[in-house]
C-alpha cells in the first residue's frame, strides 16, 4: 500500500471509455490508478459490470473496484444526439478506449475528424481485432481460450479432457495489454503531435501469454524430436493436511533435494524421466502423497523454501486476506463508499505518489474527473531522450516511441525480459546482461543436450523473449564486472531487475549511489513477493504465483485440485510492470526526474483476482472452479468430436438457445419453454451435455465449429497451441514473423497483440543474440576500453561467451 498520495505520474491525462466490458474497464482502471482522469460512457440501464445480484446503488463490488474514481455519463449511442455527445467527450480526451463492435468507431471517423486534440489516442479493444476474417466473430472466454490452444495445455493427465481456465484471465490479460498500448501510443502521439490508433486483440493476447509453444515445436522438429504431449509440474498442486500446496522445483538440484526430504530417494536424478513417463508420474505421486498429507501447508512451504524450492499455499479469497506477506504489506484496502476490502494498486513509486482510489460513480453522475482542469499537451523539455537518431550506445530501432532509450537489463526468466523486449521492439537500445558462467536460467527451459552442443542457444522460450536485444556478459561476482556494470548504469535511462531483494546488493549495485550519480535513471524492480515483508526472500516462478494469487483456485473442478493456468503469470506481471515503467517515463519527460519503481509480481496478479478477495470480505459466495462449466452460461463446455483427440468448445448464451436446438435437430428441447432460462438449462446441464455430445461425436471439430458458427452459436474447435502458425486470423494479421538466427535457424516468432497506426512494419528487427555476442563491441564503443583491457578481462574470465558452458 502506498502511504502517501499525489496526482500520480499520469496526473492530468484524460481517458474516455466507451463500449464497456471487462477488458476495457481493467485498462481504464490501471490508467486511473496511475493518476489519469476517466469518463465512462454507459447506457441508460447501466453497464453490465454495474449489475449483479450483489449490486446496490454504487454497483456490484467488481464494478466499484474497476470504476473507482471514474465519472459516469449516460448516452444513447443509437441516437444522433448521443453520438454527437460522445464525439464532444472524445474531443476533450487524450486517450479513448473503444470497446464498441469492430468497425463501429471507424464508421464515426469522418464525423469526428478534426475534433481530436493535436496529440490523441484511440485504443480499440475487441476479441479478434479490427481486421482479419474473424473480426466480427462472437466469442466468450471459453472460445477465445480454445482458438488460442489453452485448454489442451491444462489437461495434465493422459485421457483428460481439455480444461477451461476460469477467472476471466483473457479479459484481464487483454486489459493490461490495452493499457500498455495506450501509453505507447500516447508517447508517440505527444512526440509527433499526431493522432494514433492502436488495435488490441484479446485472442492475440492469449496467444502471447503462452510460453512459445510454436517455436518450441519448430526447434524440436528440426532436431527430430517430438513435442511433449502434456505440460506438467511435479509435484505441482498436491493435497496436504489442511488444504492444497503447490511445489514447483526449478531445476534438477531442487528436484533431488525434494526427493530426499519427502523420502523418495529412488527418484533422484530422474526428473525428466518422471515428467515424460505416465507410469512413473503415477508412481511418484502415489509414493509421495502420504508424506504431504501428514504435513500442514505452512510446514511444507517453510521446509521447501529453506532448500530454495518454490512452494506456496494454494490461495482463495479468504487465504489471500490472511496471507502473511500481503497483510504485512497492507495490500488490501477498504473500498471507498462501501465496506468490503479490495486490492490496492500493485506499484510503489519513490517520487510520484499514487492517488488513493475514489468511490465508484452512481449512474450518470460525475465524481472526480469532471473536477479535473483541462490541460494542454505537455511540452517535452530538451533533455528528453525521444528522437529519431540512434542513442549513444549505438543500437535500437529508429522513429519509434522508445527510440533513444538506453536500457540496462539485468532481469531473468520471462517477467522482466518481456518488458525489455517490448521496449526494444518499439525503439529502445536494450543491453541484456548475463554471466557467461551462470546465464539467464531461462536458457535451460525447453532446451537439452539433444538439441546440440550449444544447447544454451536453443531454448525456444529464451529466444522468444529476447528478440531485438544486444548481449553483454559480465561476471558480477567480480569487482571488475561490478565496476563495468556501474559505468553502463551511469549512462542508462532504465535499469530493470526481477531478483529476490538480496541479489542486487550482492551484485555490487547500490541504488542510492547509482541514482545519485544518474538522477534521471528509472529503476524498475519486480521482486516476486516484494522488497519487504516476511516472504521477501521466498523463491517463486510462474506456477508459484498462479497458485498463490488465486488464479489456480478458479480453474479445475470445484472440489479440486486447483489448476494453475499454465505459465501466464510471467507475461501478465511483466505487462503490469511495463505499464508502471511507461508511467514513470511520462513523469520524467515532464520533469526530468527519475525514480525507483517496485512491483511485487504476486500483487500484480492479485489485482486480477480481486473478485475472490471482495467476495470473502463481504461474506459472499467464494468464486471457485467449475470444470468446463460457467456460472452464467449454459450449456457451456468442451465436447469430444469424431477422430482422435478432437474437441469443440460451445458456449450457448440466451439469445443462441433456439439456434442450438436447431443445430441439434431437437425441436423438443426448444418446445420446453422452461429451457429458455439459463438457470433451468444449468440444472439440466448433464442432460444437455449428453445431447450435444451425441451430435459432436458424429462430426470433426472443424465441421462442428463451422455448423455452429453458421447457425449463430458461439463455438470454437479446440486448437493445438503448437500449430497456431497456421491459424487463418493470425496469418491475416501477420502475427508471426520469420526471423533468421544464424546460430540456430529461421523460426516464426510471435509479435505483439497490439497494432499501431504508426507501425513498425515488422514486430521485431532482429533475432535474439548469442551469449556474449556484443560484449567486446559494447566495451570498446560505449566504455571506450582499449583492446588490451578487453583482452585482459577475457583472459581473467570477467567476460566470456557460451564456450564457458561446454
Amino acid at each position: 500500500m502506498n502511504d502517501a498520495t499525489g496526482p500520480g505520474p499520469l496526473g492530468g491525462v484524460r481517458v474516455l471509455e466507451v463500449g464497456g466490458g471487462l477488458p476495457a474497464a481493467y485498462a481504464t482502471k490501471l490508467l486511473v490508478d496511475l493518476g489519469a482522469y476517466a469518463t465512462v460512457i454507459e447506457p441508460s440501464h447501466g453497464c453490465r459490470l454495474r449489475q449483479g445480484n450483489d449490486s446496490g446503488a454504487l454497483g456490484a463490488p467488481i464494478f466499484q473496484y474497476l470504476r473507482s474514481g471514474c465519472d459516469s455519463v449516460v448516452l444513447d449511442l443509437a441516437s444522433d444526439d448521443g453520438v454527437e455527445q460522445l464525439l464532444v467527450h472524445h474531443a476533450r480526451a487524450d486517450i479513448t478506449i473503444d470497446a464498441l463492435p469492430p468497425g463501429r468507431w471507424a464508421d464515426l471517423a469522418m464525423t469526428y475528424r478534426g475534433k481530436t486534440r493535436p496529440a490523441s489516442v484511440v485504443v480499440h479493444v475487441s476479441p479478434f481485432g479490427q481486421t482479419g476474417p474473424w473480426r466480427n466473430r462472437r466469442a466468450t472466454s471459453l472460445t477465445l481460450q480454445s482458438v488460442a490452444g489453452w485448454p489442451r495445455r491444462l489437461a495434465t493427465e493422459p485421457g483428460q479432457a481439455p480444461l477451461f481456465a476460469g477467472g476471466d484471465i483473457d479479459a484481464y490479460g487483454c486489459g493490461v495489454h490495452a493499457a500498455v498500448a495506450a501509453m505507447t501510443a500516447w508517447r508517440h502521439a505527444v512526440g509527433t503531435a499526431s493522432a494514433v490508433d492502436a488495435d488490441v486483440s484479446a485472442f492475440e493476447c492469449l496467444v502471447g501469454m503462452l510460453p512459445y509453444p510454436t517455436i518450441h515445436a519448430e526447434v524440436l522438429q528440426a532436431a527430430g524430436l517430438m513435442m511433449p504431449p502434456l505440460t506438467r509440474s511435479l509435484p505441482g498442486v498436491i493435497a496436504c493436511a489442511d488444504g492444497w500446496v503447490g511445489i514447483n522445483p526449478l531445476n534438477q538440484q531442487g528436484w533431488n533435494d525434494l526427493c530426499e526430504i519427502i523420502e523418495v530417494p529412488e527418484f533422484r536424478d530422474r526428473l525428466r524421466e518422471v515428467l515424460r513417463d505416465d507410469q512413473l508420474t503415477r508412481e511418484f505421486r502415489s509414493r509421495s502423497g502420504g508424506w504431504f498429507r501428514e504435513q500442514t501447508g505452512h510446514e511444507i512451504v517453510a521446509l521447501m523454501q529453506s532448500i530454495r524450492v518454490p512452494a506456496t499455499r494454494v490461495m482463495d479469497g479468504r487465504g489471500l486476506l490472511s496471507h502473511p506477506q500481503l497483510v504485512a504489506r497492507n495490500v488490501f484496502i477498504r473500498q471507498p463508499g462501501d465496506r468490503f476490502l479490495r486490492p490496492d494498486s500493485p506499484w510503489r513509486f519513490s517520487a510520484t505518489k499514487l492517488p488513493r482510489p475514489g468511490p465508484s460513480p452512481r449512474l450518470g453522475i460525475s465524481s472526480v474527473a469532471s473536477a479535473a482542469p483541462a490541460i494542454a499537451v505537455p511540452a517535452r523539455p530538451s533533455y528528453s531522450h525521444r528522437g529519431d537518431s540512434h542513442s549513444s550506445w549505438g543500437g535500437g530501432r529508429p522513429r519509434l516511441p522508445y527510440t533513444g532509450l538506453k536500457v540496462f537489463d539485468l532481469s531473468i526468466y520471462w517477467s522482466g525480459p518481456i518488458i525489455t523486449m517490448y521496449l526494444a521492439a518499439f525503439g529502445a537500445d536494450v543491453i541484456k546482461v548475463e554471466s557467461h558462467l551462470r546465464p539467464d536460467p531461462f536458457r535451460y527451459s525447453t532446451s537439452s543436450p539433444e538439441l546440440g552442443n550449444d544447447w544454451w542457444e536453443r531454448s525456444a522460450v529464451w529466444q522468444g523473449t529476447n528478440l531485438d536485444k544486444r548481449s553483454l556478459t559480465l561476471d558480477l561476482s567480480r569487482i571488475e564486472g561490478q565496476g563495468i556494470a556501474r559505468e553502463f548504469i551511469a549512462q542508462a535511462d532504465v535499469l530493470i531487475e526481477n531478483f529476490t531483494p538480496r541479489v542486487l546488493e550482492h551484485l555490487g549495485i547500490d541504488l542510492d549511489e547509482v541514482c545519485a550519480e544518474n538522477p534521471a535513471l528509472i529503476v524498475a524492480r519486480l521482486p516476486g513477493f516484494g522488497l519487504d515483508g516476511p516472504y521477501r526472500d521466498h523463491v517463486a516462478w510462474a506456477p508459484t504465483f498462479e497458485q498463490a494469487s488465486g488464479l489456480a483456485q478458479v480453474t479445475g473442478e470445484a472440489h479440486g485440485p486447483p489448476t494453475p493456468p499454465g505459465g501466464c503469470a510471467d507475461p501478465l506481471s511483466g505487462m503490469h510492470g511495463l505499464l508502471a515503467l511507461q508511467a514513470a517515463l511520462e513523469h520524467r519527460d515532464r520533469t526530468g526526474e527519475g525514480q525507483i519503481i517496485e512491483m511485487s509480481q504476486l500483487e500484480s496478479l492479485v489485482a486480477m483476482t480481486a473478485d475472490q478477495v471482495m467476495a470473502a470480505s463481504a461474506g459472499l459466495k467464494q468464486p471457485t472452479g467449475h470444470g468446463n462449466r460457467h456460472p452464467t452460461i449454459a450449456p457451456h463446455g468442451i465436447y469430444p468430436c469424431a477422430g482422435a483427440d478432437e474437441w469443440v468448445a460451445i458456449a450457448v448464451q440466451d439469445d443462441e438457445w433456439q439456434a442450438m436446438t436447431d443445430v441439434l435437430r431437437r425441436p423438443d428441447l426448444f418446445a420446453d419453454t422452461s429451457l429458455a432460462a439459463q438457470a433451468n438449462r444449468a440444472i439440466r446441464h448433464d442432460e444437455l451435455d449428453a445431447a450435444i455430445t451425441e451430435w459432436t461425436l458424429q462430426r470433426s471439430a472443424s465441421d462442428a465449429e463451422r455448423e455452429l458458427l453458421r447457425a449463430g452459436v458461439t463455438a470454437a474447435a479446440v486448437a493445438v497451441a503448437a500449430n497456431l502458425n497456421d491459424d487463418d486470423q493470425l496469418r491475416a494479421r501477420q502475427y508471426f514473423q520469420a526471423i533468421d538466427r544464424p546460430a540456430t535457424a529461421t523460426y516464426r516468432y510471435p509479435g505483439w497483440p497490439m497494432h499501431f497506426s504508426f507501425g513498425p512494419e515488422t514486430a521485431h528487427a532482429q533475432a535474439a543474440p548469442t551469449l556474449g555476442q556484443h560484449t567486446e563491441v559494447l566495451l570498446e564503443h560505449v566504455l571506450r576500453l582499449p583492446r588490451s583491457a578487453i583482452d585482459r578481462l577475457s583472459a581473467d574470465g570477467v567476460i566470456g561467451t557460451g564456450e564457458s558452458l561446454r
